[in-house]
């Protein structure tokens, strides 16, 4: 698999894992608020305030609101690819410190998801990490909390 199939690859199980937090039809919350058109515009955070959500922003880049629903809440934090490392070593820490269990899935030629497998019926939670594509200057990660039913 290239990177160049990687990245839309993290996204299709990034949505098809969000796809049983659903609203109504089957909805994920999830809206490109920067599209043309858009009336919608991404709340930006920097630093580690991400307010209750349940998920560490890792204190680099900059996290946008993604989706505000009472099914989902998700955010997708862009950082400097040079990071990339530190921001798997973040994860991973804050993963094992954690007293419901994830899984780690790693990809052939990079990109790093962990996904919450214990934890209450219902509650989804996965967090994607993609180092970018080759020459871009920018990685990104996208942290998502559900709940379906």
């Amino acid at each position: 698999m290239t990177i160049r199939k990687l990245h839309p690859a993290l996204v299709v199980v990034f949505l098809v894992v969000l796809g049983a937090c659903g609203g109504e039809n089957g909805s994920t919350g999830i809206s490109d608020p920067l599209s043309p058109g858009s009336d919608q515009q991404a709340d930006s955070v920097s630093g580690q305030d991400l307010g209750d959500f349940p998920i560490p922003e890792p204190g680099v880049g900059s996290a946008a609101l993604t989706s505000d629903s009472e099914e989902l809440r998700a955010y997708t934090i862009t950082f400097p690819a040079e990071d990339y490392e530190a921001i798997i070593a973040f994860y991973d820490d804050w993963t094992s410190s954690q007293t419901d269990d994830y899984q780690r899935l790693e990809a052939e030629a990079g990109g790093v998801s962990w996904t919450l497998v214990s934890g209450e019926p219902g509650h989804n939670r996965i967090i994607a990490a993609s180092p970018g594509l080759p020459g871009e200057a920018l990685g990104f990660v996208t942290l998502a909390d559900g709940r379906s039913g």
